[in-house]
């Protein structure tokens, strides 16, 4: 019925407008999540479609993992989130109104001006042992998300090194004389920007344009990309999933 899995931000979608959440309120939780390693209150989504999601709870945090990924593509590609299935909507939606409808009643005392409204300032033990464990397994959650986003960015550059170890360093003949194999990374080196624009958009990457003038640019800098992790460092934009589609699509 539930299920939780890390999932790419920019599959994600939410009905409420980006406008109700202020720019300063995002740009501080961004930044949070960004030191945090992800966010400690997972998304509830519910699947679209293939590799296709939409917020049902949480489009604050929603909108702050969003503006924490346009800051640091790599470190806030994925997001936590609880993924349930379109036929539990309600029940799951019913669950989440009555966990925030959860409130704390204060006392009502007597004195000389009048009755008052009063928080107890000392929690019962009970209570106070309840919080403690909370914090306990809210630590422990964190640690876990961000152990598993450590694996996934692992994953990923062991899975360049395997890809940069089979392809020489520059192109080489195949049995066929008129089918060179191609490398990549001999492409990010050698073309125009205009021709990295249009190799992108043939591939159907996203934000081709300012990714084509983001390799051309770096490269600029740095004079010549030596292995794929330095170009998703020194490009705006491109994060390992987009530059795995890329190696995918330019090796074939």
């Amino acid at each position: 019925m539930i299920r939780f899995f890390l999932v790419d931000v920019k599959s994600i979608n939410s009905n409420v407008p980006r406008s109700n959440f202020s720019e300063s309120e995002l740009e501080e939780l961004a930044d949070n999540i960004l030191e945090c390693g992800g966010i400690i209150k997972p998304l509830i989504l519910k699947m679209q479609g293939l590799e296709s999601y939409q917020v049902i709870s949480g489009d604050l945090e929603y909108y702050a993992a969003v503006k924490a990924r346009e800051k640091d593509p790599r470190e806030a590609e994925m997001v936590n989130a609880f993924v349930i299935a379109e036929k539990h909507e309600a029940k799951v939606l019913k669950q989440v109104e009555l966990i925030e409808s959860f409130t704390v009643t204060p006392s009502l005392i007597n004195n000389q001006i009048g009755e008052t409204l009063t928080l107890t300032t000392s929690p019962s033990p009970n209570l106070e042992s309840r919080l403690n464990n909370l914090e306990q397994r809210l630590e422990n959650y964190v640690i876990q998300i961000q152990q598993e986003l450590r694996d996934y960015q692992q994953q990923n550059e062991r899975r360049f090194k395997a890809i940069e170890s089979a392809q020489p360093s520059s192109m080489r003949e195949s049995e066929s004389p008129n089918q060179p194999i191609i490398n990549p990374l001999d492409l990010f080196n050698s073309l125009t920007q205009e021709e990295l624009f249009r190799r992108l958009n043939r591939s159907n990457i996203s934000n081709a344009n300012n990714l084509a003038k983001g390799i051309f640019e770096a490269r600029e800098k740095l004079g010549k990309f030596t292995n794929y992790q330095q170009v998703i460092a020194s490009v705006k934009g491109l994060a390992d999933k987009t530059m795995i589609k890329i190696i995918d699509a330019w090796s074939s």
